[in-house]
């Protein structure tokens, strides 16, 4: 039985990432087509929605969170949490407002970081693996309680 339900879980987990890599293509297109047409309003909305998808990918992949819950005894560790939140947020920010705040400063590797389109996307994917690894299953022995990272 036990082995039926992770088969059942891992493919929820596959279908949820296919589904979020399909939106994901989807959102890109819109993003490059409102961006060329400086349509803000929907191009910061479609931005963050990608972000959104990345993370969620990232996470999905990192571990089988329905099996995961469905044991119980979930701990936190808020050394990965805090980062990876900080990063999520970070993500969520479009590459034009890192442009627009910096546009008067003088160019330099750094400030390049921060104009390439894709970094939100890969710190979003590492938030999403931080927190996804943040979440770990509280196993009892006879030494202490200790946290066991899926």
């Amino acid at each position: 039985m036990h082995q039926y339900r992770k088969i059942v879980t891992t493919a929820a987990s596959v279908v949820l990432i296919a589904a979020a890599i399909v939106c994901l293509a989807q959102t890109h297109v819109q993003v490059e087509r409102h961006g060329y047409r400086f349509d803000m309003t929907p191009y910061i909305l479609y931005f963050i929605t990608g972000s959104l998808l990345v993370f969620l990918i990232a996470a999905l992949s990192a571990k089988n969170w329905f099996e995961y819950f469905a044991n119980g005894h979930v701990a936190v560790n808020p050394r990965l949490l805090i980062p990876g939140i900080v990063l999520f947020i970070y993500a969520m920010i479009p590459s034009v407002y890192w442009i627009m705040y910096w546009a008067a400063l003088p160019v330099n590797w750094f400030k390049t970081i921060f104009y390439s389109p894709l970094t939100p996307r890969a710190i979003a994917a590492v938030s999403g693996i931080l927190i996804a690894r943040a979440f770990t299953t509280k196993v009892a022995s006879s030494v202490g309680d200790k946290t066991d990272s899926d």
